[in-house]
């Protein structure tokens, strides 16, 4: 690697090694003319160089041994690792069942007293707060949002219709927020074959006599005189 230091043979000025009693080349003796070669700075930066790679290779080998050290290390500590998780998970479960039995029992306990308790006294004490529905006083018959202007003298009102007219009529209850009791509002015709109405209030005369709707809402009641002319 250069270590070795060079000669300078005297006769033919060619370098070789300093071991060497005689150059190589010409046969010269190297204690009659031979001398050392005066290139001293590159063998001191040879030896140098040669002393850092030795360095180098010493440092690789002390962190291969300390690596596979700690591997070994690792490798013996995994299975301890393993048993205490074992140890930790087989304590979980055996929590997770006490506190799972404890809990039913609580849940029971706690449910069916506590439910039993308030269902009891919640129910009786809130049933009677709450408000009935709005039952519907009164109401008038609409035509185009209007309560009929004609009145009969046998019914609440009076419209003159010909044969083939079509008109809907409506109605408004009160209070306003009454809610309509079962069946809701129902609308029937004294004479299909002169009048027929559907249950949207669609009033259609068909014949050439007069007749009568009515439209009942709960125990109420009110008439049309369906006069044909």
């Amino acid at each position: 690697m250069g270590i070795i230091s060079e000669v300078k043979c005297g006769r033919c000025d060619r370098r070789y090694s300093g071991l060497r009693s005689r150059c190589p080349y010409c046969g010269a003796r190297r204690n009659q003319r031979g001398k050392r070669s005066s290139d001293g700075d590159n063998n001191v930066w040879k030896f140098v160089i040669g002393l850092l790679l030795l360095l180098i290779l010493i440092v690789a080998v002390i962190v291969l041994v300390v690596t596979s050290l700690a591997d070994k290390d690792r490798s013996d500590e995994k299975p301890k690792e393993d048993s205490s998780d074992v140890n930790m998970s087989n304590d979980g479960v055996t929590d997770l069942e006490g506190s799972d039995e404890a809990s039913g029992e609580n849940s029971g306990e706690g449910s069916g007293e506590g439910s039993g308790e308030n269902s009891g006294e919640g129910s009786g004490e809130n049933s009677g707060d709450v408000p009935d529905t709005v039952a519907v006083e009164s109401f008038i018959i609409t035509y185009q949002g209007a309560e009929i202007a004609y009145e009969g003298y046998d019914t609440d009102y009076e419209i003159s219709m010909s044969r083939g007219d079509v008109l809907t009529l409506g109605y408004s209850v009160s209070p306003s927020d009454a809610v309509l009791p079962e069946g809701g509002a129902v609308w029937s015709s004294s004479d299909t074959n002169a009048v027929v109405v559907l249950q949207s209030g669609e009033i259609t005369v068909v014949g050439e006599e007069s007749a009568t709707v009515t439209l009942t809402i709960g125990t109420l009641s009110k008439t049309v005189y369906i006069r044909v002319g």
